[in-house]
Order: structure tokens, then sequence, then C-alpha cells
């Protein structure tokens, strides 16, 4: 890909880039997110192996959080012009405000719990790739460039969850936990339980 990147751009590998998303990626996010939404129960060692997302975001939604981007991190690897992955990223604070419940249901530490009260937290809500990308590597150039961009804002903690119950997304634990993240507890809502994973974005 010829010409600059912008600051908010970065090099994955020659022809793809990440790059902070906007309304025009919206469409390719939702194609590649209906890949990936859970799938019918009899496919679900699938799921297990390959990762899964399980409520979706809708457009309206979407295009809300790229208007706020004081309060979110979206990104989106491309290829050749192409949207083949994204991660949407919401600041904790505007999370709990329309899921009220989350912290009150956050089984850990009363450390933990003071830590997301009172400092400045980055929700991972989701992070997708698209499933004909052969490509390794997409998914964490998305995730880096975030944590990096946290960082930059002076977010201090960066949390995310996968489902553990009634199907573990072992794909997406693992995978944050060879980023550095630390499981520090569990949340549940309905029937499902879910892991939290924290990465502490003040160790160097």
């Amino acid at each position: 890909m010829s010409g600059e990147f912008s600051k908010n751009s970065t090099e994955i590998s020659s022809g793809q880039i990440v790059q902070n998303a906007t309304i025009e990626d919206i469409e390719n996010i939702l194609t590649i997110q209906a890949q990936k939404i859970i799938i019918p129960k009899k496919e679900e060692q699938k799921a297990e192996d390959s990762g899964f997302l399980v409520y979706p975001i809708f457009a309206e939604e979407l295009e809300r959080a790229l208007k706020d981007g004081e309060n979110h991190v979206i990104k989106v690897a491309k290829e050749e012009g192409k949207v083949i992955g994204y991660i949407i990223s919401y600041d904790l604070t505007e999370w709990t405000k329309t899921h009220p419940g989350w912290l009150s249901n956050f089984n850990t530490t009363e450390e933990y719990k003071e830590k997301l009260k009172e400092r400045k937290v980055l929700y991972g809500r989701h992070i997708a790739v698209d499933k004909d990308i052969s490509t390794s590597g997409v998914g964490k150039e998305l995730l880096d460039s975030t944590l990096q961009e946290a960082i930059n804002r002076d977010y201090e903690y960066f949390i995310v969850e996968t489902l553990k119950k009634p199907i573990a997304n072992r794909r997406s634990a693992n995978f944050v936990q060879k980023m550095g993240f630390k499981l520090v507890g569990q949340t549940n809502d309905d029937d499902r339980i879910w892991s939290v994973f924290l990465k502490d974005l003040t160790i160097k």
C-alpha cells in the first residue's frame, strides 16, 4: 500500500494496516461480526476451538460509538483497503451506563472492585477477524494497537470477558492470557458465566 499512514495507523505487513474505524467501515464490521456470533449447539466444539461472539452490536449502536471517540476505541485491520478484522472497546464508565449491574455482578476481590471504580479502565467488548483471512497475527495487532492507544489516553487497566459456561471460549481466553491479561474473577448474566481478564497498563 503506497502513501503515508496517519498517526493512528499501524502497518501489519505488506498491504495490511490497523487504523481507527470510520462510519464507512460499519457494514464490513457487521459482516465479520455475523461470522462470529455464537453458533448452533451442534457446533459447540468448533466454537470453543475457533473463538466466537455472543451479543451482537447493532449498526445504530456502532455508529453512536464511532461518533463518541472520547469514550470508545474502535479499530479495524485492513488489507488492500478491505476490512479483515476489528476491535471495539468502551470506557468502563460508559459501558456501565447501559449495563448498570455489571460491577455488582463482578465476583472478584475487593481490591479489584475498588480499582475498577476508582481508576480509568477500558472495557474490551469485541475482537474478531474475518474467517477467510489466513494471515496470522491480525488479532494481536488489533489488540496491541488498542492497548497502545489506551496507554496514550492514560487508561490504567484494560479488561475483557470471555464466556466460560455453558460454552467455554477457550481460544479467546488463551489469546488474552498470551497477551498478558490476568484472570481476576467472573461475572454472570442470565444462565451465562463469564471469565474476566485484566491487563495492568501501568506496568512497563
